[in-house]
């Protein structure tokens, strides 16, 4: 990494991944081809690429590494293939993207901060998949206050009133939404207060329900 020169590659077909900080602060790279033998693209590959305005992420991608394209602060919009499982800790933060990406089908974990203040504007809310079981602490901040979660989701619920509103659905099959309580379905388990619940309230005390 860290070519300042360099403002254009073809990564050759047979790589099967891009390694720590490959790429790294190479500040005039505009363009990179991705062969699709690569699986996937390791922590800071693309860190501070400054210049890079949009990439193709191959299908076959699996994962996304730690600060991956953190501070690539030209890139306008990037595809997220089918086949990403896994995006890493911060690795979309401070992009300032035009176009928020579709989350993939098949995407299971979105770790710490992966898009934190990755969009220029703000959504109305953003749907996750349903095949997302865990989403880490800060993980959209800043991209929305409404995360509408799926079937499959179930935590991390500790750092959850990053967002004014959560959607929990009926069908879902770890949580189960109770008079502005999340509990572990099919439990008197308590996990986490749902956000927004009880800005309404006039009370000044909320009330555990008995059997907690």
């Amino acid at each position: 990494g860290g070519c300042t020169a360099l403002n254009s590659i073809v990564i050759p077909e047979g790589v099967k991944s891009i390694e720590f900080g490959a790429f790294r602060d190479c500040t005039a790279l505009k363009e990179i081809t991705i062969p699709g033998s690569v699986s996937a693209i390791s922590k800071e590959a693309f860190y501070g690429c400054s210049s890079l305005k949009s990439i193709s992420i191959p299908d076959g991608v699996k994962s996304i590494g730690f600060l991956a394209f953190s501070h690539c602060t030209a890139l306008k919009s990037i595809e997220i293939p089918e086949s990403v499982t896994t995006i890493g800790r911060r690795a979309f933060r401070w992009t300032r993207l035009k176009r928020f990406p579709a989350l993939p089908p098949n995407l299971k974990v979105v770790e710490q901060c992966a898009f934190e203040d990755a969009y220029c504007g703000t959504l109305d809310e953003l749907r996750l998949p349903d095949s997302v079981e865990m989403i880490e602490s800060e993980a959209f901040a800043g991209v929305t206050d409404h995360l509408i979660v799926g079937k499959n989701f179930r935590g991390d619920l500790h750092y959850i009133h990053c967002y004014k509103k959560l959607t929990i659905p009926d069908d879902n099959l770890y949580l189960e939404v109770r008079d502005g309580f999340i509990y572990k379905r099919g439990t008197m388990e308590l996990l986490a207060l749902m956000p927004g619940a009880f800005e309404d309230t006039s009370e000044s005390m909320i009330r555990v329900p008995e059997g907690v």
